[in-house]
């Protein structure tokens, strides 16, 4: 999903760590996501 995050830095920071995580990048790809 592409969302515009100008001026929302905290957000975007937030965002970034999240799709850091293996449990996400797993849960994405077994979505079919990634």
């Amino acid at each position: 999903m592409k969302l515009n995050l100008e001026g929302l830095e905290h957000i975007a920071a937030f965002m970034q760590r999240m799709a850091e995580r293996p449990e996400v990048q797993d849960a994405l790809s077994a979505e079919g996501l990634k």
